[in-house]
């Protein structure tokens, strides 16, 4: 769910900019400056999101093995 947000979110973001940016009646300088600076703050927002599918990922990784071991644990047991 987490993922699916953050997700959502960026591509959010980066509809409403592109839209506020292609309908804003602004200079051709003003709006590559704006453009740019959309560009750079959605970079900031994926690389965010990146690490935060890191760390979930690490996670998920860790529980997986967690319940391996249980699972072999309980298997022995149970033989």
């Amino acid at each position: 769910m987490r993922r699916e947000a953050v997700w959502g979110f960026s591509l959010g973001f980066l509809a409403g900019a592109v839209g506020a940016l292609l309908l804003a009646p602004h200079s051709g300088r003003r709006t590559r400056l704006a453009l740019r600076h959309g560009a750079a703050r959605a970079g900031l927002e994926l690389k965010k999101a990146g690490h935060q599918l890191s760390y979930l990922g690490r996670d998920l990784y860790e529980r997986g093995r967690e319940l391996t071991s249980e699972a072999r644990h309980w298997l022995r047991s149970a033989a």
